[in-house]
């Protein structure tokens, strides 16, 4: 079964924030994530290392820091802040489509007024995509970004052994390189709820107890956030709220704190930004990254040479092949179709069609765009995967889910 941390950070991703935190809460031991922090992520949340942005015998340091440590250099005025970077209180993943509120009675307005007269109010949505992740905000999240990218670098390629000899070595963690990340900037906001889901088909049917319009009920200090999965095939659904002992979801901030909460600060992490290096086969390369889990098919049984296929490497590899003698990708439609799904049946996933159509790649003039791109590729959002003969045939009777709708000049 996928861990719901995964399919939590492969649905949001493509939304252009970062990586989505499943666990946004501050570390008990050594607090929220901070621009600077050197850690990995593990099951959802980030590990924190050390920061190299301050010195050794600051307290933020705790764990102590590499052997022979050497702050970054960060150039005066190079944090950028973005207040209310995501104003939405809903973000939901691509395939979940809203079809109505629905209510017994209590019904949320517009103006967030609740008209009495029941017991819970519902947002329905359905789910045209077998997974689907969404997360609701109190507040806007804020974002903060560290702009000095050859700095970084630079310093990266220079420390990143010293850094993997003291994860390994000081404080006993088993991580390769590759699993150690950089943390650039992140999205932060006060009150949360979150969830994640998946199933064996489509069409299914995701309901989120309301009180107030587009908002859960009592999300925080409660624990009441509701939601449930239905109309499909072996669903499985998670789902969490936090942080817990602060105001809720629905309520205003005008007294409705209670006794014990925590201050209203934004404080949890729902997005991350980070780089982190890997190895290819021309050595070691810095990549920007929104990382989410690395998960590419193995190649199908009986294949022969001539078949498209990715696989998995070492961990310190981290590269994704795809291998033919003679398969070439095509970008029209019909020859998609015909030349790669028919032939291997493959097919590309994790395409971001809400924001840049499925196309030649010489024919997107937008950096910003080949840049999504190119780390949905690298880190295995956008990959290809075996389908089956009932994915097939799916696709073949409505290709617009996997390729985007058709474009006028297509016609």
């Amino acid at each position: 079964m996928v861990a719901p941390w995964d399919i939590y950070a492969e649905k949001l991703f493509p939304l252009g924030y970062g990586h989505p935190l499943w666990i946004p809460e501050p570390s008990r031991e050594f607090g929220e994530v901070r621009i600077g922090d050197i850690g990995y992520l593990s099951d959802g949340r980030f590990c924190f290392l050390f920061n190299c942005i301050y010195p050794t015998d600051d307290p933020i340091n705790t764990r102590g820091t590499p052997v022979d440590f050497q702050p970054l250099e960060v150039p005066s005025g190079s944090i950028r802040e973005t207040p209310d970077e995501i104003t939405q209180p809903l973000l939901q993943s691509e395939g979940i489509h809203s079809v109505t509120l629905e209510g017994q009675g209590s019904v949320g307005l517009a103006d967030n007024s609740v008209v009495q007269g029941g017991a819970q109010a519902g947002l329905r949505y359905r789910c045209t995509e077998q997974s689907g992740a969404i997360l609701m905000l109190n507040k806007p999240g804020h974002g903060s970004r560290l702009h000095c990218t050859l700095n970084i670098l630079n310093y990266m390629r220079t420390f990143l052994p010293d850094w993997h000899a003291f994860a390994t070595g000081t404080l006993g963690i088993d991580l390769q390189e590759s699993d150690i990340i950089f943390v650039y900037g992140h999205t932060k906001t006060t009150i949360w709820a979150e969830a994640a889901f998946s199933s064996k088909t489509t069409n299914g049917e995701l309901f989120i107890a309301t009180g107030v319009f587009g908002t859960p009920v009592n999300v925080g200090a409660s624990g009441t956030f509701s939601v449930s999965l239905s109309n499909c095939q072996l669903p499985t659904l998670f789902h969490c709220s936090g942080p817990q002992g602060r105001g809720s979801i629905g309520e205003t901030n005008q007294g409705t704190q209670g006794a014990g909460s925590l201050p209203d600060r934004s404080d949890q992490c729902i997005f991350v930004n980070y780089f982190k290096m890997k190895r290819t086969f021309l050595g070691r390369k810095v990549i920007r990254a929104a990382a989410g889990p690395h998960q590419f098919p193995r190649e199908r049984d009986g294949a022969g040479p001539s078949s498209i296929y990715t696989m998995d490497t070492e961990p310190s590899e981290d590269v994704a092949q795809i291998t033919s003698s003679s398969a070439s990708m095509k970008w029209n439609r019909e020859a998609y179709m015909k030349d790669v799904v028919s032939r291997y049946r493959v097919r590309i996933e994790g395409w971001p069609h809400d924001r840049i159509p499925f196309k030649n790649l010489s024919d997107i003039q937008n950096l910003s765009e080949l840049e999504m791109l190119l780390r949905g590729w690298e880190d295995g959002f956008i990959r290809f995967v075996h389908i089956t003969e009932e994915q097939y045939q799916a696709m073949l009777a409505n290709p617009a889910p996997w390729v985007g709708p058709v474009e006028a000049d297509e016609d």
